[in-house]
């Protein structure tokens, strides 16, 4: 006879809750399995051959899970060929690891940090979680909060510590939109601060934020959705980039069509960024190319197969990388590689704004328009980085002059194989 079991794992430090726990969820399935751990240690090979073993012999078909990280879920997952559920997603609570990022923003705002002589109100803190806290683990909160908030937040070396300070000691949240002029970026933290997050702040921060939101309308940007593996790959690449780790991408999507999908592997990649654009996740890294060292995007969802190695050298991060990181404009910007430079025609009276209010070309250049023609430079290390654009607004983009006609070709050759399948 089938069944259902919920897995219930509980940490040593709140043995006390766990009558409260069962209780809880007793009426989620037939029985309920117990396991205690310590610490965050993961989910072990011993713990999941056992369940194999009783999903095997009780005929169990559902498996829900409480109290699990979301790396051991997935394990999980991959790992048993049954319905499993994480019934902490119903809970649809912040992480305590945000909790006390933006508690810690709070006490900022209050107070600049030491890392020995402010440890107790870490240790406060992490005691509401029933989490163990050390100053090492202080420290890197506190990093991380400066990584994320560089121009806000002050970090000054001291004998006995790090004191860490929000500039000026004022709020940060309107500090962030008294010295943000970019719309777009303020219109995406306005869109990122759900009310769930918005509580966390004080009353008076609360309605700032509000007031702010109310006179927006938000649509859904179109952005991907990561799946499992890219999610690991997201924290882990982050880890990587933190704790300076070379990273081995063994199996990397290239290429995929109806016949199938090609792949390649790199070794020994030096994380750079995590970067966000054209609504996709990329890994920006270091990795080699007819034996150069060059910069190269790695989307998430592309990756297959990854593994985190050994630290390299804080020297193997050139200046170099993170200048082309700033000035780079798409994807397909090649690193390390002159800019070509090319003319097109938009036409039409009711096009033309569009272009002359916003650049959609890399380094665009207006240099003429009579009101029905606008002529303008562009430039690009490769095709794929226009070429897209130009086919978006065709009939209304002609291509005037391109390097070798390399563009003008590429174009014909791309419309005429889209016609052949009309031909048919």
């Amino acid at each position: 006879m089938s069944k259902t079991i919920v897995y219930l794992r509980y940490n040593e430090n709140y043995d006390k809750k766990l009558p409260e726990l069962m209780k809880k969820y007793k009426n989620e399935g037939d029985e309920i399995e117990i396991h205690g751990f310590k610490g965050n240690k993961l989910l072990t090979k011993k713990e999941i051959n056992n369940l194999k073993e009783k999903i095997k012999k009780e005929n169990i078909t559902e498996l829900k899970v409480v109290n699990i990280r979301e790396s051991d879920f997935d394990v999980l997952k991959e790992e048993l060929e049954i319905d499993i559920e994480n019934l902490d997603k119903n809970k649809k609570s912040i992480s305590y690891k945000i909790k006390i990022m933006f508690e810690l923003l709070k006490q900022l705002s209050k107070q600049p940090l030491h890392t020995n002589k402010d440890f107790e109100i870490f240790q406060s803190m992490m005691k509401e979680y029933d989490k163990t806290a050390s100053k090492t683990t202080f420290l890197n909160y506190l990093n991380d909060l400066k990584a994320v908030f560089p121009e806000l937040i002050q970090k000054e070396k001291q004998k006995d510590g790090d004191l860490f300070r929000l500039e000026d000691g004022v709020n940060f949240i309107k500090e962030i939109f008294q010295k943000e002029t970019n719309l777009e970026k303020i219109t995406d933290l306005l869109q990122d601060l759900t009310d769930d997050l918005i509580e966390e702040f004080s009353e008076d921060t609360q309605k700032f934020i509000k007031s702010n939101k109310n006179f927006i309308i938000y649509k859904t940007k179109p952005s991907e959705e990561l799946d499992s593996y890219a999610k690991k790959a997201f924290i882990e690449f982050k880890k990587a980039i933190l704790e300076k780790k070379y990273i081995d991408i063994k199996s990397y999507i290239i290429q995929a069509d109806i016949q199938g999908y090609k792949s390649e592997s790199y070794e020994n990649i030096i994380p750079l960024k995590m970067v966000f654009m054209e609504n996709n996740w990329y890994l920006a890294g270091v990795t080699k190319f007819n034996d150069k060292d060059i910069v190269r995007f790695f989307r998430l969802n592309f990756i297959e197969e990854f593994e985190i190695k050994n630290n390299f050298a804080p020297r193997m991060i050139k200046q170099k990388y993170l200048d082309f990181l700033k000035e780079f404009q798409t994807p397909f910007t090649l690193y390390d590689v002159k800019f070509k430079k090319a003319k097109i025609k938009v036409i039409g009276e009711r096009i033309i704004p569009y272009f002359e209010i916003k650049d959609h070309f890399p380094n665009q250049i207006s240099i003429s328009s009579n009101g029905k023609e606008l002529i303008l430079e562009i430039g690009y290390t490769q095709p794929l980085e226009v070429l897209p654009t130009i086919k978006k607004w065709l009939p209304n983009i002609e291509i005037l002059e391109s390097e070798n006609d390399e563009l003008q070709k590429l174009l014909i050759e791309d419309l005429k194989k889209s016609l052949e399948f009309y031909k048919k």
